[in-house]
């Protein structure tokens, strides 16, 4: 099989299947999906970057504002807590034409397109097709890269470019103003991103640290514009005003909650009382934040514990995504039993197939797998949708894995290279 047959085999496989999840999936929407519509419709109306909603806006993209108790209402409904990066490709797609319904079905060929990029890489860096097929025999039905592209969310953008990052840095000669471009963009559509330049100019500094020096003076202009223009708007420089938030009503006061009696559920919510009691107030936006981040520091200090208790149970739940209930029947614990077992098996995989592959080439995907499981963790609320951004190159890790043991067993050769 040629490489382009392979290519197309891929890309058609990937694009069936997100049709057929398209049109058997109706909710299309999720909790943060007003707000990047929102965002949109003012991008798309030439309002600028704002929260605010117009009786303007065509019936299929007019929403209503989402109540959402941590949210920092600021005067003119200046947007500091949403970045530009996905609500400015959602209005471009309104201007062209489609509904939200239509956008999902634009991110399911945005998948497929990813998984292609994917593929490329793998070719770049010289890993096997047995390898790289298995990546994406893996990757084409993964059900949670799946359920966020069928959704009005940042994770299937997101994750392309990512890939995309990936991709540009393997190449014979990589061309530094694309690749720092293209990470300073995402951080733009998920904040999470906000130092995986740091994977990246790690990665460049084991092939060319002269390189590696200036990607990383290029990879911050970008964010650093973004951080200028909400200090210079609302009077706070940052990326999101959600790190503080997610510090506060999420990190901290789940390491609370985690210490103190009774149902951590309900602790949860009697902390976020409290904190807006102490925290909320009159102010600019830099005010707020200020006094968020005080009390978010003070909690965490005190429940140090706490924190490392969500942060192991965080990377727990992202690793190995199963769980057993003490409702669920003695037939289907055995069923998470079983899934459990792969998931295991599948990181152990994934660890052989990071030695049998080029070592930068296995230090940048295990860099990149490590940095989406480990940053989002300690919230003690993470589930496996933060984990996408990580799957390609986890999956391509385990495929070769895959191969890797496969040629050990009928060649004696420990590789997952096609050489």
């Amino acid at each position: 099989m040629s490489t382009r047959v392979e290519i197309l085999v891929v890309a058609m496989a990937a694009a069936i299947v997100g049709v057929w999840y398209w049109t058997t999936h109706s909710d299309h929407l999720y909790d943060d999906s007003p707000d990047y519509i929102i965002n949109a419709n003012s991008l798309a109306e030439g309002r600028g970057f704002t929260a605010s909603v117009s009786s303007a806006t065509p019936a299929p993209w007019r929403f209503e504002s989402r109540p959402a108790s941590w949210k920092l209402d600021l005067p003119g409904d200046i947007e500091t807590t949403r970045t530009p990066g996905y609500p400015l490709f959602l209005a471009a797609m309104r201007l062209i034409g489609f509904t939200p319904n239509g956008v999902t079905l634009v991110q399911h060929f945005i998948r497929a397109a990813m998984i292609v990029l994917l593929l490329l890489f793998a070719m770049s860096a010289g890993i096997s097709r047995p390898a790289r097929l298995i990546a994406a025999a893996w990757l084409i039905p993964e059900r949670w890269s799946l359920w966020a592209a069928n959704r009005i969310v940042t994770e299937t953008l997101f994750t392309i470019v990512i890939v995309a990052i990936l991709l540009l840095c393997v190449q014979r000669k990589p061309r530094l103003v694309p690749i720092a471009i293209l990470v300073g963009i995402a951080p733009l559509i998920r904040p999470v991103g906000i130092v995986f330049f740091v994977v990246v100019v790690f990665y460049m500094a084991l092939r060319d640290r002269r390189k590696a020096a200036v990607l990383a003076l290029l990879s911050v202009v970008i964010p650093l514009l973004w951080a200028w223009r909400n200090e210079h708007r609302a009077d706070v420089f940052t990326i999101s005003t959600m790190t503080a938030i997610d510090r506060l009503f999420y990190r901290a006061a789940r390491s609370a909650a985690v210490e103190m009696p009774g149902d951590v559920e309900s602790n949860v919510l009697r902390l976020h009382d409290r904190f807006h009691a102490e925290a909320d107030g009159p102010g600019t936006a830099g005010e707020r934040v200020a006094r968020y981040n005080a009390l978010a520091n003070r909690t965490l200090r005190a429940h140090v514990g706490g924190f490392f208790k969500n942060f192991a149970l965080d990377i727990r739940s992202q690793l190995f995504p199963v769980n057993r209930c003490n409702t669920c029947g003695t037939l289907r614990n055995r069923a998470k039993d079983v899934l459990l077992a792969f998931y295991v098996a599948f990181f152990f995989i994934a660890a052989i197939g990071a030695f049998a592959i080029d070592r930068r080439i296995a230090i940048l995907l295990i860099l990149t797998v490590a940095y989406f499981i480990v940053v989002p963790a300690g919230g003690g609320g993470t589930w496996t949708r933060f984990r996408i951004p990580a799957e390609p190159a986890y999956a391509l890790l385990a495929g070769c894995g895959v191969a890797a043991i496969a040629k050990k067993y009928t060649s004696g050769a420990w590789s997952a290279s096609p050489r």
